[in-house]
């Protein structure tokens, strides 16, 4: 049985059966895996929230998430001579039902994967914190149309290195966009900014900020541009590209953990539920260029007293005669980053 199953049938049982002391309800999980899990549901209030034994040897090895948007970490430590403690993942009353319900579950899958206790808890809680910059990522409820776009490009952008054969062990971990890095792809001293465009002969992109451009500190810089069709019922959807690029990657490998980690720190849960789900991309072309010594650009030393940020339009045509090929630029990267 699917843990959203789990979980679901748990609930409702337990809602079931409140009674109108105050208090949590609990109900324990019928999960196989090392350790307890129960879910419960506080009344007054109607908040759910899961609870995992951990063991108390782990707690000084786990980064704790902070509080955020959507969920609440809280640790049981009542009993010092325990093998383990308590930790209480809590909805707030900022998150629907439905989400709460997707993040538990998608917790709860991940913590089977494990092959004893420690595995189990280190895989939650890598998890964990990926859907922690998921909450501070996201804006309103959903992932912004923008943002589901821009992950078409990023993703065409990792599949290039994968035909070029770097393993997907060695990218994965340079796609640090999500993580706040100027850049969407970011080793060693090289870097790459990912552009997606949508629509018939785009003339400019978005430059988001001076630092997106600025290759100080670093001996290559450079702009992949990916230019798409964007319509429903045709082409590949994003939901396509994933799978296939975990396909790639080997369904149960780090790499694909990672990838996985990776699109939903970016605002993408799967399986996809977005309004664009029956949406496909159709791919027209791809460009790159090599930012180098009067590329046309704003960096931080072009930023007059007292402007600090500056998000501006860059004329693709200006910028042909920095063209590189992708070939060339997966080369460099496979020569200066990977030493492949």
């Amino acid at each position: 049985m699917k843990a959203s199953e789990i979980l679901d049938t748990a609930w409702t049982a337990i809602a079931a059966d409140l009674k109108t002391e105050h208090g949590w309800y609990q109900r324990r999980l019928p999960i196989q895996a090392p350790g307890e899990l129960h879910a419960a549901i506080l009344y007054p209030g109607n908040l759910r929230r899961i609870s995992i034994q951990i063991p108390r040897s782990m707690l000084a090895t786990l980064a704790m998430p902070v509080d955020t948007r959507g969920f609440q970490l809280q640790i049981e430590t009542d009993a010092p001579a325990a093998p383990t403690v308590t930790a209480n993942l809590c909805e707030t009353a900022t998150t629907s039902h439905e989400l709460f319900g997707l993040l538990t579950a998608d917790l709860l899958d991940h913590y089977r994967l494990g092959f004893n206790h420690d595995k189990c808890v280190a895989a939650l809680w890598r998890r964990l914190l990926s859907w922690k910059r998921f909450f501070q990522t996201l804006r309103g409820d959903a992932i912004s149309r923008e943002t589901y776009i821009g992950l078409f490009g990023e993703l065409t952008f990792l599949n290039e290195f994968l035909d070029a054969g770097i393993e997907g062990s060695t990218v994965l971990p340079a796609w640090t966009g999500p993580a706040g890095t100027p850049q969407d792809f970011s080793a060693g001293s090289t870097a790459v900014e990912v552009k997606t465009s949508v629509g018939s002969a785009p003339s400019t992109v978005q430059i988001s900020g001076p630092r997106q451009l600025d290759d100080s500190g670093l001996t290559g810089l450079f702009l992949y541009h990916v230019i798409a069709d964007f319509r429903a019922g045709t082409g590949t959807s994003l939901s396509a590209l994933v799978d296939a690029t975990i396909k790639r990657l080997g369904a149960d490998s780090d790499a694909a953990i990672l990838l996985r980690d990776t699109l939903l720190a970016s605002g993408l849960i799967l399986p996809d539920t977005t309004p664009w789900v029956t949406f496909g991309f159709t791919l027209q072309r791809k460009e790159a260029f090599k930012v180098s010594p009067g590329f046309p650009r704003l960096t931080p030393a072009d930023l007059p007293p007292g402007v600090v940020d500056v998000t501006y339009e860059l004329e693709l045509s200006a910028c042909q005669p920095f063209g590189c090929t992708v070939p060339d630029l997966t080369a460099a990267m496979k020569a200066e980053v990977f030493h492949a």
